[in-house]
């Protein structure tokens, strides 16, 4: 087996996401015990994650103050009134029209393979 292939074919990544199937995990997991590149670069890729999701949760206070002002109105906030377009009942006709057809239909081809009329 290539190593070097395996590891570029981004099968780890998806590993250590957890996406893979059960079958696939088993098979990561057992070339990681057999292959040291492999352990090596399923630890470099958990301590990327962990490093990038550290660093998204400690934002600095500073980077809010200075959207601050941007966020608050500054002047009259304009406001579009939303228009309603009537109810088209005849779209609701034509749906329920379709549906007892369907119905019918169900019940004349159910009937009629069970009648029997002897």
């Amino acid at each position: 087996m290539d190593v070097q292939e395996y590891i570029a074919s981004g099968i780890l990544e998806l590993y250590v996401a957890g996406i893979l199937s059960e079958k696939e995990n088993l098979e990561v997991h057992t070339y990681a015990q057999e292959y040291p590149e492999i352990k090596a670069e399923i630890e470099a890729i958990e301590a990327a994650v962990l490093e990038i999701s550290h660093k998204a949760t400690n934002l600095p206070a500073k980077g809010f103050e200075t959207l601050k002002p941007r966020l608050e109105n500054s002047g009259e906030t304009k406001v579009i009134p939303i228009q309603r377009k009537p109810v088209s009942w005849t779209a609701y006709i034509g749906w329920a029209a379709s549906i007892l057809l369907a119905i019918g239909l169900f019940g004349y081809t159910t009937k009629t393979k069970h009648w029997n009329p002897n």
